[in-house]
């Protein structure tokens, strides 16, 4: 294992105390450690936990969701900006779309909000800029 298991903590791979490069035995091997440890008799809630993480963790194809998907954070903050926007309350739905992109640069699809936020506040170059730098990254479908 590559630090200690953190059962209470938000990412999968804590749980279990592994790296994100973890190969499918050193998971397999870091489940079967804990749950000797955390019985469903003596640590049900943990239990359910450790083995929410491995299940998620030992398959493949839910592996590579779970890999792929948005950190909370930035979750959250979309959230945000999404019901600020609702609300008509675009300066601040701004503020929100320019931390998200803080703290996942690579997120053009959120530039591409950032844009459309602009636009509603009249502000045509801001959101020009937004979309050039998008049509700049090279692995980014034009349309």
């Amino acid at each position: 294992m590559d630090g200690a298991p953190d059962i209470h903590a938000d990412d999968f791979y804590a749980v279990l105390g592994v790296s994100k490069a973890a190969s499918p035995d050193e998971i397999k091997r870091a489940y079967l450690a804990l749950v000797r440890e955390y019985t469903p008799e003596r640590a049900p809630e943990a239990f359910k936990r450790i083995r929410e993480a491995y299940e998620t963790l030992s398959d493949p194809t839910t592996r590579g969701q779970y890999d792929t998907r948005l950190d909370p954070r930035i979750t959250d903050l979309l959230n945000q900006a999404s019901e600020a926007m609702k609300a008509q309350d675009y300066s601040r739905a701004e503020q929100f779309y320019k931390q998200a992109l803080l703290e996942g640069p690579g997120l053009d699809w959120v530039r591409n909000l950032l844009g459309i936020c602009f636009l509603y506040q009249k502000r045509p170059q801001d959101a020009i800029a937004q979309y050039e730098r998008v049509l700049q990254q090279p692995t980014v479908d034009p349309s």
